[in-house]
């Protein structure tokens, strides 16, 4: 959870320019050099399929509820939000990566070895709040920390 897929290859990208079957998720699982990616990612996708941007779930889309396990997840059971949150909870490192995607967000920017007080800060006060994220990022809103911050001129 939290790490971004790697970039494709070369020779990924040219087998996906030149397959048109090439967007199917059976393609991609049954071969190697995608699926190493994919078996993580396409299960997840499709459990989500059926809910839009703000979380509403959406009537008319049907989900397999026994679509199969998450890659290096083998007791998953991944059907949908409700086991992707079970999922990162369990992995111990949801609280690490929403405090990561916050702050990248925040400063439009991605994260670099300066930013590790600042995510240190956020999730020391994601913890102590009982993992009210809510809480934990107005407190830092309100730091010093924050508020006198370095920002990149653009």
């Amino acid at each position: 959870m939290c790490d971004p897929p790697p970039a494709p290859s070369g020779a990924i990208l040219d087998l996906i320019n030149s397959d048109p079957e090439a967007q199917s998720s059976e393609y991609r699982l049954s071969k190697p050099v995608c699926a190493a990616c994919h078996r993580k990612i396409d299960l997840i996708g499709k459990g989500l399929s059926a809910y839009n941007v703000y979380g509403e779930r959406d009537p008319n889309v049907t989900v397999d509820a026994t679509q199969g396990t998450l890659d290096g997840y083998p007791d998953s059971d991944f059907s949908g939000p409700a086991a992707l949150a079970r999922e990162a909870r369990e992995t111990g490192r949801l609280p690490e990566c929403l405090a990561r995607h916050a702050l990248t967000w925040l400063y439009g920017r991605g994260l670099t070895e300066t930013d590790d007080p600042a995510l240190a800060t956020v999730l020391r006060d994601f913890k102590n709040s009982d993992f009210r994220f809510k809480e934990a990022l107005a407190k830092y809103f309100t730091s010093e920390g924050f508020l006198y911050r370095k920002v990149d001129a653009q």
